[in-house]
């Protein structure tokens, strides 16, 4: 079962690093309208994601839930 959880760790970790990654690119985009739609679509998969971030805890203090990458939504097909 830990492995498990290392696993799922892992895969959170790179969620996290790919989402910051796709943040700074949308910097260098130069249509204004075209930078704040895409800027909303990453604020709200990061709040989504931000939502499920904080595992479930049973009383032994063993994690019974981690978020999933297939939780996030795409908006407006941007992302």
């Amino acid at each position: 079962m830990s492995a498990a959880i290392r696993v799922e760790a892992k895969r959170h970790e790179g969620v996290k690093l790919h989402l910051n990654k796709v943040f700074r690119l949308v910097e260098r985009v130069n249509d204004q309208q075209l930078k704040n739609s895409i800027k909303a679509s990453l604020s709200i998969v990061r709040a989504q994601k931000a939502s499920r971030e904080c595992p479930r805890a049973s009383a032994g203090g063993i994690i019974t839930a981690l978020p999933m990458a297939t939780d996030f939504e795409v908006t407006d097909g941007i992302i």
